[in-house]
């Protein structure tokens, strides 16, 4: 079940394994349903705003702000403000390892045995935030450009926010009781995301799912927008709404098609469902985005 949700795209190289992205939210709807990866990923927020979902946390980002997302979470961003941008770089722990062993090994040891976790942000108040700051630029610089020797860099920025983050006593140990109940409420909802994935693209109702997981249609909407800070509905439709977007951009089939093949069996509401949600028609939005190729 938790394989489904796995991000399993290449990074980078086999020698350097680190990848950046540069995500610009031009349409004012960006929505990345909830997935994992075995990579950490740190995120920087230039512009905008952005919601970032962590497991059952939500969290709201304004410019600035720096958030790490640790090995195997479940998370999910979306934003409705246009000309939102942010970086996010994704490395693998394993790669930080040091050939030889010496103390600076012993102080990424915890991180890559999974001991120690990154924060979920540096707060902006922190001593460290302006260094932890002036890092992440770099980062974002030197792999923008690419220059000789950037490779080394990359890894010395990392290292220092490690190093900063040590300093300010922010890396956390996650209890064993923690770990149990997150993993339980995480196993839980991996199950609830895996049902809307299969059928999405057929009728779904909340009372379906309720009744499936032993809850009452009352309870199970309330677990639902405590654990995903959005309606069952609100879910499905933007989950139904990304689909069609997908399909707009990549295939050739004619709207209606596509409409009916997310889940739609009333062609209009699909219109009015995809432009309430993206800002512009199924039509308009094919156009915009082959011309962007």
């Amino acid at each position: 079940m938790k394989e489904q949700f796995e991000e399993k795209r290449p990074r980078g190289n086999v020698l350097f394994p680190f990848e950046q992205y540069y995500m610009l939210n031009t349409t004012g709807n960006l929505f990345v349903t909830f997935h994992w990866h075995k990579e950490v990923e740190l995120i920087y927020l230039h512009s905008g705003s952005l919601t970032l979902w962590i497991e059952s946390e939500e969290y709201h980002l304004t410019p600035g702000d720096i958030y790490f997302i640790n090995s195997e979470m479940l998370h999910q961003f979306s934003s409705a403000e246009k000309d939102t941008c942010y970086y996010a770089y994704v490395f693998p722990l394993e790669s930080l390892q040091f050939a030889l062993s010496d103390y600076s090994q012993t102080l990424v040891e915890p991180l890559l045995k999974h001991t120690l976790h990154f924060p979920a942000f540096v707060p902006m108040d922190s001593p460290i935030y302006g260094n932890v700051l002036n890092e992440v630029r770099e980062l974002i610089h030197v792999n923008e450009n690419k220059t000789l020797g950037y490779e080394l860099t990359t890894k010395a920025c990392i290292y220092k926010i490690i190093g900063y983050l040590i300093q300010a006593k922010l890396l956390y140990t996650p209890t064993l009781l923690i770990q149990s109940n997150t993993s339980k409420k995480s196993d839980i909802k991996k199950q609830i995301l895996s049902y809307i994935q299969e059928n999405y693209a057929n009728p779904i109702s909340l009372e379906d799912l309720a009744e499936i997981y032993h809850m009452s249609p009352k309870y199970f909407c309330h677990y639902f927008k405590q654990n995903f800070s959005m309606t069952f509905l609100e879910y499905v439709t933007r989950y139904r709404i990304e689909k069609a977007r997908i399909l707009l951009k990549n295939t050739g089939l004619s709207v209606m098609e596509i409409g009916f093949s997310v889940g739609y069996e009333n062609f209009s509401y699909f219109i009015r469902t995809f432009k309430r949600i993206v800002g512009i028609t199924p039509a308009k939005y094919r156009a915009e985005v082959q011309s962007e190729e």
